[in-house]
């Protein structure tokens, strides 16, 4: 009974987290260069209640598989997608020779990009 109970308060806590990245995302929508987030989970712990046997070559019976019980989910990383190009900006100021107006943000792999449009 309190395994189960553990592995739903597990699955909880593990799931506030992915609100808490989600409403983190939906936040900063409009944030100039923002780069959205992204959880992955992972399994928290197994007990293994029999062991696995192997088949029997005298009688021809297959080998029976283990049993576990799993004891609930973490979160294994939060992960910033940084291959994706964040929104820009126009500045409003004008390139000095160009008179052209720079746009600003962040771009792929790079942490900052100045660009000038027309």
């Amino acid at each position: 009974m309190m395994r189960s109970l553990f592995s739903g308060v597990a699955g909880l806590k593990t799931h506030q987290v992915k609100m808490d990245v989600i409403g983190n995302n939906i936040a900063n929508v409009n944030t100039v260069a923002y780069k959205s987030q992204s959880i992955t989970f992972s399994e928290l712990m197994y007990q293994t209640t029999q062991s696995a046997s192997g088949p029997n070559g005298a009688t021809g019976a297959a080998g029976t598989n283990a049993k576990q019980i799993g004891l609930g989910v973490q979160s294994a990383a939060i992960s910033t997608a940084i291959s994706q190009q964040g929104s820009t900006q126009t500045t409003g100021f004008l390139h000095s020779r160009k008179r052209n107006k720079v746009r600003q943000g962040l771009h792929k792999r790079r942490f900052f990009l100045r660009r000038c449009y027309r």
